[in-house]
């Protein structure tokens, strides 16, 4: 869990620990529970800054893959 003050770079750690997992084969899915208002803002900054790509589960889509092993 990484949990801070606004601003101080939680999505930079983030990035930066599933890019070492993932280089260490130590992780296979990965899941971000953040707050309503910022799922976008942190989709866009992880593809941007580390080329990860995540989809967005909300109430909106959320009976469309239940079930489903995204």
């Amino acid at each position: 869990m990484i949990a801070d003050d606004p601003g101080a770079g939680k999505t930079i750690m983030a990035g930066l620990i599933i890019k070492v997992l993932k280089l260490r084969q130590l992780i296979e899915r990965i899941l971000i529970v953040v707050p309503g208002h910022l799922k976008d803002q942190w989709k866009i900054e992880l593809y941007d800054k580390f080329e990860e790509n995540f989809e967005i589960i909300d109430g909106k889509n959320y009976y469309s893959t239940y079930r489903t092993n995204l």
